[in-house]
């Protein structure tokens, strides 16, 4: 399914989701059920960085996220804010380990470069975090012979895809 949800952030930068997936979380669920004034919403602003959501929304996803030492403190704090027990474990993890000095920060490094090398192809099935124009973020499949560019699959985000990540 399409994208039904816009975050625009505080750079102007958007990013496309599904609300019936960002529901599975009870403050999304309550911000779109609730009754409040975004409930019927197809755009929301918030006033954080784009990759910093970005990694939350791959944190409710795929239960992933990327987190190095410069985002924790900001992925912690929303973490918080939106009540994401796992991704607040996940985030305190990053946080300690710097804390922990070098042996411990090795190790950490080790399992970063592991997950670095699916950064950009979240969950190992071709697709990706881009910037499409018109400062849209979204998560899309890279090109292949059976999406090649211009065909409108190579853009439609694969949100339904990451209930199995």
């Amino acid at each position: 399914t399409k994208p039904d949800v816009t975050f625009s952030c505080r750079s102007g930068r958007k990013l496309l989701v599904h609300r019936h997936v960002l529901s599975e979380v009870s403050y999304f669920e309550s911000l779109f059920d609730g009754g409040f004034a975004e409930q019927g919403s197809e755009s929301l602003q918030i006033d954080e960085d784009l990759e910093v959501f970005v990694e939350v929304m791959r944190w409710i996803y795929c239960r992933s996220a990327s987190c190095d030492k410069d985002m924790a403190l900001d992925l912690l704090r929303l973490a918080e804010f939106y009540g994401i027990e796992e991704l607040i474990d996940h985030a305190s993890r990053v946080l300690a380990a710097q804390s922990m000095g070098a042996g411990f920060a090795k190790a950490d490094a080790a399992k970063k470069e592991e997950s670095h090398k699916k950064d950009d192809d979240i969950d190992g099935d071709g697709y990706v975090v881009v910037e499409s124009a018109g400062n849209e973020a979204q998560l899309a499949s890279s090109h292949t012979a059976e999406n090649p560019p211009g065909d409108e699959k190579a853009h439609e985000p694969p949100m339904a895809k990451f209930k199995d990540c």
